[in-house]
């Protein structure tokens, strides 16, 4: 059983997108660094680089039916028509189809450009006001380019690109005969057989 915040404690709301669920029961954090392999002729395997690779989080958490705040606070899933269970459910899925980044609160850090790939969540007979899900966040690595001008070139190439032309004299062409050329291709062949 948690220990009753105290005076002095700090409490961590784990938000989604903005979203706090009323209760979070389990988080799995991942971070991966990737090495590169590379076999070589000796059969060896060298490793030349290594990069981060998008960090994972797996959450499971709920929300049920009854309001666990004030009435005065901000729910955002409260709703006239349907239960906040199922409030929970649309909003969290409207997020994952917008497929924009968004942060994710934890209890041990903030996730930046983060997006859900994956949404579970089972309903039986005793679970029927309540959502808990399980949601797979994924961070996306952003990059942002930049447009470089350069200085229009001078007409003509530098000495380093080009060579001096080469007189070749005049050419001409000649016209292949067809059945010539296919008679010539069978006897060779006919040779290599």
């Amino acid at each position: 059983m948690a220990e009753p915040v105290q005076q002095g404690q700090i409490a961590v709301l784990r938000k989604v997108g903005g979203l706090v669920f009323d209760a979070t029961f389990e988080e799995t954090h991942e971070s991966e660094l990737v090495v590169t392999d590379n076999p070589v002729e000796t059969g060896v395997i060298v490793s030349d680089h290594a990069y981060m690779a998008p960090r994972k989080l797996v959450l499971t958490a709920g929300v049920s039916d009854i309001s666990l705040r004030g009435v005065n606070s901000s729910d955002a899933f409260s709703s006239d028509s349907s239960g906040r269970a199922r409030r929970a459910f649309e909003v969290l899925a409207e997020l994952q189809k917008l497929a924009e980044p968004f942060e994710v609160q934890t209890g041990l850090t903030l996730y930046r450009n983060m997006i859900c790939t994956h949404i579970r969540t089972v309903q039986d007979k005793d679970s029927s006001g309540v959502f808990i899900f399980t949601a797979t966040l994924r961070e996306v690595i952003i990059t942002f380019t930049e447009v470089t001008g350069y200085p229009p070139r001078k007409a003509g190439a530098t000495r380093r690109q080009s060579s001096a032309p080469k007189q070749r004299g005049e050419q001409q062409s000649k016209e292949i005969d067809r059945r010539s050329l296919i008679l010539k291709g069978r006897d060779v062949l006919r040779g290599l057989l």
